[in-house]
């Protein structure tokens, strides 16, 4: 079992870093103590002493402080490294975008990173604007603890940011839904996020349209349009952007090999390269998603059949920035909590950053006597923090400078909104009254049921998610939409000679109290495909009646017979092990 879980680990650390390579110009440093890379981990040993361990990156070590009757033994360990309890591992950040992975043998996650314990194997943690300041983040452990691996992604400051996106609903002044621009093109003029170029679109022998016109064929889509002609002269041709790094599109076509080809001409191009010809298959629309990685990049879409319309519906560009140098906010706390300017934040068009906090409306409002706290810029400086009252809340506007030049941070702190539970009887009547709770809070007191029509010989069972059961809600349920309510009532189950009853065990929202002819103990669901599981010398007591038939539909298990017995404990019959019935 510990090598099938060892092998476990590995596979989640792999993810892990295949994740984590996506970045564009990460750099991560390991420490993999299941596969003793590097090598010196084989002889990394610390008994009440300290020292430096190297990592898979040439230069980045990590801090191994054990003086405080600690050890760190990675060179008797076979697959993992043993911490006792007080030992410290030190590893080393450079900015607030750095995220540092614990992954720990199963169960063994007893430290604490950054101050905060640990509540799973594999723990991520974003280093904090003190941590960046002192160099390093911190792992202490609080019990013995056993470690797969330990690494650190260094973020780079060149990152992947979406430059332009637009389903052309912004595109009205330039509209013109009677007529195709033929001669002259038409050139639209945006300005891409983050990297702040002038993007010009020059559209030849195309309609724009700034809503959709054609909502018979394209029903579900809600925004604008480009559509070609039926020719082979349209074109929509933009200006060159630094970095184009991906393009999503969606477009769309009343009939099969339609639809617009994207092309990219970049830094050693000598000729535009084909980076999709792929048909819109559906009239709805179809998505695209194409990587690029061109640097100094020109696009162009053209018309995959010169003699049929193609439909531009949605059009995303995506590209590599440098960050370094901009304005960057860090980290604040709202009421005490702290957020990350970078999880929260997107650019507006206009160039300023926007965010939206919610908090309870059992909490203080956020104002110039109520401030934010723990303001601190990422890059560059805070020059100046104001709050406005709006509705339903505060914003908040952070001017940070750097470099000679300001970036807004506009922050909406309002109250969160309350749903409305609305209940059901068993007869699909609704409930005349109507319960209100705020967002992501418990539902903490449902409806009595003193009201809830019961036919005789049914029992009620609860307030469920559909007429027919589902999942069933709870006092601890957290809301975060409106929710309907329905009361059920099912059958008691009674002993008898001539009822026959079926316990699916595997749906998941089988509820074991509902049933009086099923008990069970040391059990519980696993999966949709193996019902539930059960430990050592867990049970199901079923209510039957004489000469009952009991039939059981069984997953493989390992180990232990099944022993059927009546109420006496009398052994009727017994499933051996390893039995496989489906």
């Amino acid at each position: 079992m510990r090598k099938q879980l060892q092998r476990l680990g590995t596979l989640c650390l792999m993810l892990c870093c295949v994740f984590m390579a996506k970045a564009q110009g990460d750099v991560t440093a390991l420490w993999d103590f299941q596969n003793k890379v590097p090598e010196t981990l084989k002889t990394a040993f610390f008994n009440g002493t300290s020292g430096d361990v190297a990592s898979t990156v040439e230069g980045v070590t990590m801090h191994v402080d054990a003086t405080n009757g600690g050890k760190f033994d990675s060179q008797n360990r076979g697959s993992d490294v043993q911490i006792n309890p007080g030992t410290k591992l030190q590893v080393p950040v450079k900015s607030t975008k750095d995220i540092v992975t614990v992954t720990s043998y199963p169960g063994y996650h007893a430290y604490t990173i950054g101050g905060v314990a640990a509540e799973a194997d594999v723990t991520e943690h974003r280093a904090t604007t003190a941590e960046v300041a002192q160099g390093y983040a911190e792992i202490v452990a609080t019990s013995q603890v056993y470690l797969y691996s330990v690494k650190v992604t260094f973020v780079s400051a060149i990152q992947e940011k979406e430059l332009y996106s637009s389903d052309f609903t912004e595109w009205g002044a330039y509209e013109n839904a009677e007529t195709f621009k033929t001669d002259p093109e038409v050139q639209v003029k945006w300005n891409t996020k983050y990297s702040h170029e002038e993007l010009t679109f020059s559209i030849f022998d195309t309609q724009i349209g700034a809503t959709n016109w054609n909502s018979n064929k394209f029903p579900n889509h809600t925004g604008g349009m480009l559509m070609a002609d039926k020719s082979d002269k349209p074109y929509i041709l933009l200006s060159p952007l630094a970095s184009v790094t991906k393009v999503h599109f969606i477009h769309g076509a009343t009939g099969s090999k339609r639809g617009w080809k994207l092309e990219a001409k970049g830094d050693g191009d000598a000729d535009w390269v084909v980076i999709s010809d792929e048909v819109a298959s559906t009239q709805q629309g179809t998505e695209v998603t194409k990587e690029v990685n061109k640097t100094n990049c020109q696009l162009r879409f053209t018309n995959l059949t010169n003699n049929q319309n193609a439909y531009l519906m949605q059009l995303d560009i995506y590209g590599n920035v440098d960050m370094s140098k901009t304005p960057a906010l860090g980290t604040f706390k709202v009421n005490g909590t702290q957020y990350q300017a970078a999880d929260i934040f997107d650019e507006a068009a206009d160039g300023t950053m926007t965010a939206t906090v919610e908090i309870s409306k059992k909490d203080k409002k956020i104002s110039a006597e109520n401030p934010l706290t723990d303001v601190v810029a990422e890059n560059g400086e805070i020059k100046s923090i104001s709050y406005t009252d709006i509705e339903n809340g505060t914003l908040v506007a952070i001017v940070v400078s750097a470099n000679n030049e300001d970036v807004t941070y506009n922050l909406k702190v309002v109250f969160k909104p309350d749903f409305t539970l609305t209940y059901y009887n068993t007869d699909g009547t609704k409930f005349a009254d109507t319960q209100t709770v705020e967002k992501d809070s418990k539902i903490e007191t449902l409806r009595s049921s003193s009201d809830v029509t019961v036919a005789e010989g049914q029992a009620f069972r609860g307030w469920f998610a559909q007429t027919d059961g589902g999942e069933k809600y709870t006092a601890d349920y957290v809301v975060t939409s409106d929710l309907n309510l329905y009361a059920v009532a099912t059958e008691v189950e009674t002993e008898s000679t001539t009822k026959r009853y079926t316990f699916d065990l595997t749906d998941k929202y089988f509820y074991d109290e509902d049933h009086e002819a099923f008990n069970a103990t040391g059990g519980s669901f696993h999966d949709g495909t193996h019902g539930w599981s059960f430990s050592q010398n867990g049970k199901i007591e079923l209510l039957v009646g004489g000469h009952a038939y009991i039939n059981l539909g069984l997953c493989q298990y390992s180990s232990g017979d099944i022993t059927l017995t009546d109420a006496q404990g009398n052994t009727v019959g017994t499933v051996p092990a390893k039995a496989t019935k489906d």
